[in-house]
């Protein structure tokens, strides 16, 4: 691998009869042109701040993994930054500099390819003496071929110079037909991907122009996924259904309140914030890594929160209401949206609300468990699996998904605690 300072011209088979002076003098020649330097730097500009950029990206995660893995303190962070910093500097710097290197050779390799030979016998022309008309002519077949400036700096003379500098760069007739014909082979590539790209994408236009036609003319009305909510119920349940909903909604709802309470009877302010959490409610629950993510004390305090909860609902009341979601026979979510706006504006709160009921009904359940309320446990269980069954029932996938999620977590306290009844 060349790194800097290294010679570029050793990387070319076809340089290597040639002095370091005369290959440093052709490479500068061959480089002599604005435009290929600045293609060059442009390329290489851009490769180097892709490689910062994806340095930069991996420094710190890089940098926290390993403080977090050797425990050191702020002057060890800091040494180890530098270290991790200059690391992924050199990494970011290296492939440029390879990009770099790589680019240069291929600019003289394809001046070479195109006129360090004879285009019609393929006969090595460099070192060879330039004519005065800024040609050469083929030794092999004789042919008279205009060559470019930069190979008057491989000329091999007594003195090892230069002897002639072409400053105009002349092409053969045969070269600037091959190079007419490459040129016409590239346009009429970029033409033919340009009038594919415009069709593919008329193409494209078209069909989403007629997905959103037939979208508008197949449209769900409100009615008819009314019509689908009503056949997932008993036939008499239309004539109740707004009424049982609000009732399951304020359920529900209340549910929810009794999480989020801030004057629970009986419980003092903790030093650290506390909300309703089942999992301290279970046995041999890692209260040391509930702390360590929450803050000291927060697991006794989110223990005692939700005990407390859970009190208020029985000397309320609301353990005992919930009991009525079990004879509800069709509660049926409103869902039309307001003037003319979209169906998919239409707001489904109850959702949150029914997740929220869930997570208390758990929590029940191994409140239950551990006091022996063998009866308790299976009211919470049974008014888990009414909810699931109504929030099933109201149409809707995300509704089916909510009732996967609520069925699948009154299955897994089932799970956890059937062994120990």
């Amino acid at each position: 691998m060349r790194l800097i300072r290294s010679k570029v011209f050793r990387a070319i088979p076809e340089l290597d009869r040639f002095s370091d002076d005369q290959c440093r003098r052709f490479v500068s020649a061959a480089n002599s042109s604005w435009r290929r330097r600045l293609l060059r730097w442009i390329i290489v500009g851009l490769a180097g701040l892709i490689g910062a950029i994806g340095a930069c990206a991996l420094i710190v995660p890089t940098n926290l993994w390993i403080q977090n893995l050797l425990r050191v303190d702020d002057l060890g962070g800091a040494i180890i930054a530098l270290i991790v910093g200059s690391l992924a500097f050199a990494l970011g710097l290296l492939p440029t500099l390879i990009l770099r290197d790589s680019l240069l050779r291929l600019t003289i390799r394809r001046l070479i390819r195109r006129c360090g030979a004879c285009p019609r016998c393929h006969y090595s022309l460099l070192g060879m003496r330039i004519a005065g008309d800024h040609s050469i002519i083929c030794p092999e077949c004789g042919l008279k071929i205009d060559v470019d400036a930069s190979l008057g700096e491989l000329t091999t003379d007594a003195e090892g110079a230069a002897v002639y500098k072409p400053e105009i760069v002349r092409e053969h007739e045969v070269m600037k037909q091959r190079r007419r014909r490459r040129h016409k082979r590239f346009f009429q590539g970029v033409a033919a991907a340009v009038a594919l790209f415009l069709l593919s994408a008329t193409g494209w236009w078209l069909w989403l122009v007629n997905q959103a036609h037939r979208a508008a003319r197949d449209r769900t009305a409100v009615q008819q996924i009314h019509q689908v909510q009503l056949g997932m119920w008993p036939a008499a349940a239309a004539a109740n259904a707004a009424a049982e909903f609000e009732r399951y909604q304020a359920l529900i709802k209340a549910c929810a309140d009794a999480q989020g309470a801030t004057n629970v009877p009986g419980l003092t302010q903790a030093p650290v914030a506390a909300y309703f959490e089942a999992s301290t409610l279970i046995p041999g629950a890692d209260s040391k890594a509930f702390d360590k993510q929450n803050g000291e004390g927060s697991f006794d305090a989110c223990r005692k929160f939700t005990l407390a909860v859970l009190r208020q609902s029985r000397e309320s009341g609301l353990t005992r209401d919930l009991r009525s979601l079990l004879d509800m026979q069709g509660p049926i979510r409103p869902m039309a949206p307001e003037g003319d706006e979209p169906f998919v504006s239409v707001l489904i709160p109850d959702l949150g609300h029914a997740r929220a009921a869930a997570r208390f009904n758990g929590a029940r359940m191994i409140d239950a468990l551990q006091s022996g309320d063998r009866a308790e446990y299976m009211e919470a269980l049974e008014e888990n699996l009414a909810i699931a069954r109504i929030v099933e029932r109201q149409g809707l996938l995300i509704d089916r998904l909510v009732a996967i999620a609520i069925d699948s977590l009154t299955m897994h306290r089932i799970t956890e605690d059937a062994p120990k009844f």
